[in-house]
Formats: structure tokens, sequence, C-alpha cells
């Protein structure tokens, strides 16, 4: 007697998954094992280069003086720094304080964005290398010389260093358990040279490779990071590198600010499509896997697997799959809902996942704007490590 076959498992339910195991699991793993086999070495500065940090700021009175302070203050040799606030239109003492605090101020003119406030900044540099920090995230001590030490590679033209996120709801929490994951990931494409994006809350590179950045582009961290990709140079990351960010107060605000950040992926993964291309090597593999799979292609993957899922659920593996989809997102709604802590995880990644949809909506629409739109800041606590009061 002849067994019936088992049923095949539905190309549109198999195809997601995979793609969510290599994305989760597959790439941190081959990055992490591609990453032993090339440990960097850096030899140290002869001298320590000229540092001119920028910072973009649209009324940001509640956090610049703290910010300023901060600055001044994180171990770099004062004769050695130069810091240039770029006040972009706004409407309070953003530029007052700054200029009391002890820092240059210069101003757009008009409110135009963060990428030209950048543009603006760089322009009236004097240092070798760029930092650029936000105004709202507190380096922790000694950030600006971990970035710099990255440069005494002459192959390195962009560093990052990390954001650490602080915030106790569910959101927040989720954030933090995020850039544990993420980090983990970007240090070690950083040991390969190839890292694929930086972040804005604290990143550096050459005077030397800066082109103004274009107008209508959204992510200035994203951009300058493939830029300097695609011109054939080192992108990797400082350790112990950080600022302190507070998170958004709540879920939607996060949303929004989520959403911004995907357009801004998508916008500029289109315009750097080609760094995918073979010849790239390592390159075109990380560009592939990180960022238009896992930021681009997965979430688009995702609400079909869910639809797959339901037509297929007679068979035993997809009635899996949809059993783990509905407790992942039933679990991300009730976190959404409750601020409970335990539910970071899956609200996270629905949250990201969702965002990306969203994000790419604006971005192909044409509805993002490249001016500030300033999420508030819960007043968390931040560590006395990475307070200015401490650095001062």
């Amino acid at each position: 007697m002849v067994s019936a076959a088992k049923p095949r498992i539905p190309l549109a339910t198999a195809v997601p998954v995979a793609a969510a195991a290599y994305t989760y699991v597959g790439f941190p793993v081959l990055v992490a094992a591609l990453a032993r086999s090339k440990r960097r070495r850096l030899p140290l500065h002869l001298e320590l280069p000229r540092v001119t940090v920028v910072i973009p700021a649209c009324n940001e009175a509640e956090h610049i003086a703290e910010k300023v302070v901060n600055t001044l203050n994180n171990g770099y040799p004062s004769d050695r720094l130069e810091l240039l606030v770029v006040d972009d239109g706004s409407v309070d003492d953003t530029a007052q304080l700054a200029r009391s605090a002890g820092a240059t101020v210069l101003q757009t003119g008009r409110r135009s964005g963060k990428c030209n406030a950048i543009n603006v900044g760089v322009a009236s540099a004097s240092g070798d290398l760029i930092v650029l920090t936000d105004a709202n995230g507190y380096l922790n001590d000694g950030a600006i010389r971990r970035v710099v030490d990255q440069f005494a590679d002459p192959s390195v033209g962009l560093v990052s260093g990390a954001k650490d996120p602080v915030g106790d709801s569910a959101h927040g929490v989720g954030e933090r358990i995020y850039w544990k994951f993420e980090g983990s990931i970007r240090h070690h494409l950083g040991e390969l040279g190839v890292l694929d994006g930086a972040d804005g809350s604290i990143y550096a590179l050459r005077r030397s490779i800066f082109q103004p950045i274009p107008d209508g582009v959204l992510n200035d961290d994203y951009y300058l990071a493939l830029a300097a990709l695609d011109a054939g140079h080192h992108v990797t990351h400082a350790p112990g590198a950080s600022a302190t960010e507070d998170v958004s107060p709540t879920v939607a605000q996060e949303f929004r600010r989520r959403m911004r950040i995907s357009a801004g992926i998508w916008q500029s993964s289109a315009r750097f499509i080609h760094l995918a291309h073979p010849r790239r090597g390592t390159l075109a593999v990380v560009f592939a896997s990180h960022r238009l799979l896992r930021s681009m292609i997965l979430p688009c993957l995702l609400p079909v697997l869910l639809v797959s899922s339901i037509r297929h659920r007679r068979h035993p593996f997809v009635r899996a799959i949809l059993a783990g989809q509905m407790l992942t997102y039933g679990a991300a709604a009730g976190g959404a809902v409750s601020g409970n802590q335990a539910l970071a995880v899956p609200l996270q990644f629905s949250m990201l996942n969702l965002a990306s949809l969203g994000g790419a909506a604006r971005f192909v629409m044409g509805r993002q704007r490249v001016t500030w739109e300033r999420i508030p800041r819960n007043a968390a606590q931040r560590s006395t490590e990475n307070s200015p009061a401490r650095a001062a």
C-alpha cells in the first residue's frame, strides 16, 4: 500500500521563512565568522588630528547648552577641538544658549533640514576630521577620541559610534535590545570595513572626502556611509563610542520616527543600489543582506507570509508558523497598549517592519519632508558615566 505524499510547503510560506531565518540567524553568523579572520590592528596617531564637531540643531533649547558642555569636556584636547553648532531656523533660544555655553554658532538663515545644516557646518569647519552628533544625544567620556583613533588607518573614510537608548517603556526596552543585536552586527561589519550605515548620534568622516549632501536626502548618516563605501573608503565602527539618547515618549511617536528613518533607507538604498553588484564582493553581500533584504524586502514578505499561512493552515508546518505569527503580532499589540516590558521584543520586531512599509509608502509618494520632524524625548535619567556634569 502506497502512502499518500505529504503536501508541500507553499512557496509563499517557504520563501519568507527562509528569508527571515537567513536575516536574523544566518547573516549575523556569517559576518561574525568573516570578521574573526580579519581582525584589524590600528596604528597609533603620531599627532592627534584637529577635529571639528558639528552639531545641527533646531529648537533644541532644552538640550543644547548641556550638549555643548558635554562635548567640550569629553576628553579631547581643547587646542585640537573646534565646536560648531548650526542653528537651522530655531524659534527658541537654541543659538543664544549654545553660544553662551562655549560653541561657535552658525545659522542657516531659513529652516532647510538637518542635511543642509551639516553642509553649512562642514563648509566652515577647519578640522581634518568632522564629528557629527545630535543635539539631544550625550556623548560618553572619551567618545570623540575613540572615534578619532580609528582614522589612524588611512583606508578608513568614515567611522560610526553607537546610540545608547534610555527608557523604561516597552518600546524603550525593545530599542535597547535591538541595539544590542544590531551593535554586534555593526561591530563585525566594521572589522570588515563595510559598515553600511552610521549612527546619527555620533559618527565622523574625513573632511577631505566630504561632498555636500544633495537636496532632498532624508538620512544624512546612511547616505554619507554609503557614499564613502561607494568611493572605495572603508567604513568602520568605534567600540566604546556612544551617545545616550532618551527614547520617544509614546509608541506612536517612536513609530513616526521609525517611518522617517525607513523612508531614508529606501531612498538611499535605491540611489546606491549598484553596491549590490557582485563585483563589489563582500560589500555586495553585506548591502544585499543587511539593507535590501532585512530593511526592505523582508518587511514586504511578512504580509505575504501571513496571508499564505492563513490560506494553507491545514499543513502542520504552516499551522505552526501561523501560530507563531499570531502570538508575535498579538504580543506586539499588547505591548503597544499596555507598555509591558515583557512584550518588548515582539513590539520592536513588529514596529520596525511595519515602519519599513510606511517608510516605503512615504518614499514612493514623496510625502516625507526633509525639514525637522522633532520628536519630544522622555526626561529619562541618564547614567552618571554619560552625564555632562561628570565630564565637566
